[in-house]
């Protein structure tokens, strides 16, 4: 049986378990995948649309 993984609270934890655990020992089947935007967006547009009636 595979260990849970454990609540990290801070980046600095995070960090130091990544770099310190075997993550094959843990059970990673409840993680899901997130995307991430890297580039910060430079403008922004307003859109007005009708309601149909």
């Amino acid at each position: 049986m595979k260990k849970p993984l454990p609540k990290l609270m801070t980046d600095e934890t995070a960090e130091t378990f990544i770099a310190d655990a075997y993550l094959t020992e843990y059970d990673l089947s409840g993680l899901k995948p997130v995307r991430f935007e890297f580039q910060p967006k430079g403008k922004s547009i307003t859109m007005r649309l009708s309601e149909p009636c």
